[in-house]
């Protein structure tokens, strides 16, 4: 079916009220599946085509009303319409054939089974169906992936895929490798619950070189009686679950395993390569503590006897189903079977990672309500990591990761969209929810939520066999709630009342802290605005914009307040926002959501502002590091939407040489990271550079530069940040230039082979360039040749190469950046050869000086970068006729991408003039490209507008303090 044939149909249902959908409202209910798939990943097979799977489906059920017509699924398979069978059952189990008189498969996949006889309620059924599913690449159902080994041969899988995530969305594609019935009673544009009613017995084929697995234990592996060199591997039954949980894997990975004290068995399966040398021994190490652990927080034993993590090289993010969870090689270039280094990304990409999928064991996908659904997994999550690492607390990584997301998406988003009504953001939805989870944990007795969890899974494998396979929705969970709460004598918040107030409305509050009088100030709330102005945001949605607001105090009488649970007040929901007042001396400082736990900022009244201000530079400890964070996290959020000026949020900032809190300073680089990217090719960058390193520096005189065996995770990635900030942005700091001249003097005494622990190795290395000159140049060039050695390729990766070449980007005399320019247009340097000359460019220009030499280079060796990056050419391809005339040039994209990206540092109309005038003059050379360019440098027009606005400001305020 071509491309116009196939929108031709969408248009003609569209406008005939037909219904794609039509198997939501269908009459048979399926209890059981047999099935059983032959995976075909090789050419000349007997049983048939390569990458097919043919097969067999024998689904068991009951009639809910009389029907004449059973409705599947079947989407790209191959049905052979001459076996489909129907059989009814008698009282006594006694099969009867019945009269098939029509088997009709639509375009949009569904399959429809015709009877001669209509068929009364409650009639016991079987449907048999021979069929063959292709196994494509990358679409959804049952997929192929080919992955190379260490010498570079390729080896094929086949894996299932219901799942996109890059799009974040289910695919709803598991009819794509067998015919099933549409239990998710879903579409894009509908909203409705997955009701689990199924068990499944699956049987899989697969040639002897070739291994599998599934959701269940395997029951038996026997050779096929019908094709020699095949085997048949039985798997258990399931528990009850939807067709597109039915998970399986068919490749030729090793594995490792392990046993939880509990007796459960944990399997790391990959390419054998990537098990080499302990790959794997970590994930599979804390698998097995994970396991553990949610066994003993929900007091639940684990339904299965095993869980296996399959890695599989080319998936983008894990896709988590019972009892068998894909993980891809790689998460945002983070090893998934290596010890993830100590950056808070690594961490939250390898134990995070895990632990949700090991959540989502006892969680399942049970709700009515996505955002519980995904809210409690992402909330276990923390708890999870905390249990695996100490130096991980749930409630800094729930801060992190859960809040800030949260604000992140809320800040710049007015789609009106609820936790209640959205449904494919999948990470804002599960950000949000936890973050909900966190404010009610603070809210209610310690535990309360871990009892409410116990009695969820207790109640959902009762409720669920029942006849009308009722869910648990949020309602029922915040019954749970209540009642957990009760048994701590804890009755007095309405749970459902304030959980209600949260989800069911967009966006978040506002709470301002004003002067009543001398002894009482006023709390008030109103939506936060995401707009500069109120004429610019609308409440689509009608909704009463007030929340049912727990507010923390604490004070400089009392500051910390580690052991008190319970909000010590509440701004309640009503249509009139009545404020509340609170007795307090103005005279000392007052501050409310201790350690961030309520989902919302805090606008303080100016003077009040001061006394906290005061109290951060005489002794910020005081203050909690999570209170310190959100106030610094409110306080510019509040000056980019004109709420506060910049000033205020920068006076702030004034502290933070004594800060060590990871938190605290990863809320403000993030902000101080923008800034210097505009400022970074401005004549104001030395004097933002001092302001910033110099803070810096006093942090690792505090923390000190190397990390300790007892160092919390925390600590050490706090390390690894400010070490990365002073020695590779820009010019090293002072205490970085010191460090870096010991560890050239190191690498000099070892001809190249110094030791120092990463990724401290890769700021100090960066340094070491920086200030080294040509001899340092030379050295680091030096190692990056040591490494190809004599036969080149086969010596180094290509991730070895560019970890070698990093540091020459840091070079910031003009002739040595110029020389580095030079090797990647001479087609006889070694990075030519290598293809890592494109790598090299695009690190250049992350440099200042880098930056300042890109036009220079691009006006001399233009003709020479569009020919040597030109690889459809080099490759020795055919010339290029109209078959190929769709594919560009890869070095003119490689121009445009490198005059696109850099324009995102300038914030001068001088230097966005320069890129015009060059890209004129070369219109005919850069084609296409021209004008891309061109709508690039018409989007930065907006980093001139914030330099002479914001940025003026903030020049002037950097003048003024040391």
């Amino acid at each position: 079916m071509t491309l116009k044939t196939f929108l031709f149909l969408v248009f003609l249902c569209k406008f005939s009220n037909c219904d794609t959908n039509s198997t939501s409202t269908n009459s048979f209910i399926p209890s059981h599946y047999d099935i059983q798939l032959r995976v075909i990943l090789e050419d000349n097979e007997p049983p048939g085509a390569k990458f097919s799977a043919p097969g067999t489906t024998l689904i068991s059920g009951a009639t809910q009303a009389p029907t004449s017509q059973l409705k599947l699924l079947g989407y790209e398979l191959k049905i052979d319409k001459e076996t489909v069978k129907v059989s009814s059952k008698n009282q006594e189990g006694i099969s009867e054939p019945l009269n098939v008189t029509e088997v009709y498969t639509d375009y949009f996949g569904n399959l429809t089974i015709h009877l001669e006889k209509e068929v009364e309620a409650g009639q016991q059924l079987e449907i048999y169906l021979e069929h063959v599913a292709n196994i494509k690449p990358w679409s959804g159902g049952l997929v192929q992936s080919i992955y190379s080994t260490e010498s570079g041969e390729e080896r094929r899988l086949a894996v299932t895929r219901y799942y996109d995530e890059l799009e974040e969305r289910p695919f709803f594609a598991v009819w794509r490798a067998f015919p099933c019935f549409d239990e998710r009673e879903i579409w894009p544009d509908k909203r409705g619950p997955i009701i689990p009613r199924s068990t499944f017995d699956l049987t899989i084929i697969r040639k002897d070189n070739y291994t599998s697995l599934a959701n269940t234990e395997l029951v038996s592996s026997t050779p096929d009686p019908k094709y020699k060199g095949w085997i048949m591997d039985k798997y258990a039954s399931t528990i009850e679950m939807t067709p597109s949980m039915v998970s399986l894997l068919v490749s030729d990975f090793s594995h490792i395993s392990s046993t939880t004290s509990h007796n459960k068995t944990v399997g790391i399966h990959a390419p054998s390569h990537l098990l080499k040398n302990g790959g794997g021994e970590y994930a599979l190490n804390i698998s097995s503590k994970l396991l553990d652990f949610y066994e003993e927080y929900f007091n639940t034993s684990f339904y299965s006897s095993k869980m296996d993590f399959p890695v599989i090289p080319k998936f983008y993010r894990s896709v988590e189903s019972w009892g068998l969870s894909f993980l891809p090689q790689q998460m945002n270039k983070v090893e998934l079977l290596v010890e993830p280094s100590a950056t808070v990304e690594a961490k939250f990409q390898v134990d995070g990672t895990i632990a949700q999928a090991l959540a989502r064991q006892w969680v399942g996908p049970w709700w009515n309500d996505m955002y519980l659904n995904l809210g409690i997994v992402r909330y276990l999550k923390y708890l999870g990591m905390e249990n695996v690492d100490s130096g991980m607390p749930a409630i800094e990584t729930s801060y992190l990761e859960g809040v800030q997301s949260g604000f992140n998406r809320d800040n710049y988003s007015n789609d009106n969209q609820t936790l209640a009504t959205t449904l494919w953001k999948v990470e804002a939805i599960a950000n949000r929810g936890a973050a909900l989870l966190r404010m009610a944990e603070g809210c209610l007795p310690p535990g309360t939520i871990q009892k409410a969890l116990q009695t969820y899974i207790r109640k959902v494998k009762v409720e669920t066999q029942t006849p009308e396979n009722k869910k648990p929705n949020a309602e029922d969970f915040f019954k749970m709630l209540q009642t957990a709460a009760a048994g701590d004598n804890h009755v007095d918040l309405d749970v459902s009342k304030f959980m209600l107030s949260w989800s069911t409305q967009s966006g978040y509050p506002l709470v301002r802290v004003q002067i009543a009088n001398e002894t009482n100030v006023k709390l008030s709330q109103e939506k936060f605005k995401i707009s500069s102005t109120s004429e610019d945001e609308e409440d689509l949605s009608g909704q009463n914009a007030t929340w049912q607001i727990p507010v923390s105090v604490f004070t400089e009488e009392q500051s910390q307040l580690e052991n008190v649970t319970l909000p010590h007040l509440w701004l309640e929901q009503d249509a009139d926002a009545t404020p509340k007042y609170l007795e307090h001396n103005v005279s000392n400082w007052i501050m409310m959501n201790y350690n961030a736990s309520g989902y919302y900022r805090v606008l303080y009244e100016d003077s009040l502002l001061t006394l906290i201000q005061q109290q951060l530079e005489k002794n910020a400890s005081k203050i909690s590091p999570l209170s310190r964070a959100q106030l610094l996290d409110d306080y510019f959020i509040f000056a980019e939407k004109n709420y506060s000026d910049i000033r205020t949020a920068l006076n702030l900032t004034r502290y933070l040489e004594q800060e060590t809190n990871f938190v605290v300073w990863r809320i403000v680089l993030n902000y101080f990271e923008d800034f210097e990217r505009r400022f970074s090719s401005h004549s104001g960058y030395p004097i933002f550079q001092k302001y910033l390193q110099k803070r810096l520096d006093a942090v690792l005189t505090s923390i000190g530069i190397t990390d300790a065996p007892q160092d919390p995770t925390l600590k050490k990635a706090l390390r690894t940040e400010i070490i990365a900030k002073a020695c590779t942005q820009g010019g090293p700091s002072p205490l970085c230039i010191t460090e870096a001249k010991k560890f050239l003097k190191d690498l000099k005494d070892s001809n190249c082979n110094g030791s120092i622990s990463s990724p401290l190795k890769e700021s100090l290395s960066c340094a070491a360039v920086a200030i080294g000159g040509k001899e340092g140049f030379d050295l680091f060039f030096k190692r990056y040749e040591d490494l190809l050695g004599e036969t080149g390729k086969a010596n180094a990766t290509e991730k070895e190469r560019h970890d070698a070449l990093l540091p020459l980007t840091c070079a910031v005399e003009k002739h040595l950046v110029e020389e580095l320019y030079r090797k990647t247009v001479d087609e006889n340097s070694t990075v030519v050869q290598m293809n890592d000359g494109k790598f090299i460019l695009e690190a250049l220009i992350q440099k200042p000086e880098g930056r300042r030499q890109l036009l220079p280079f691009l006006e001399e060796n233009l003709d020479k970068i569009l020919d040597i990056y030109d690889t459809f050419k080099r490759l020795n391809r055919p010339s290029r006729g109209k078959r190929f005339s769709f594919i560009r040039n890869e070095g003119l994209v490689l121009v445009e991408n490198l005059l696109s990206n850099v324009s995102i540092f300038y914030s001068t109309q001088t230097q966005l003039d320069e890129i015009a005038a060059f890209i004129k003059e070369n219109k005919g050379k850069l084609h296409d490209s021209y004008e891309n360019i061109e709508n690039a440098l018409e989007t930065r027009k907006h980093n001139v507008e914030w330099m002479n606005s914001k940025g003026a400001v903030i020049l002037e305020w950097l003048q003024s303090v040391e």
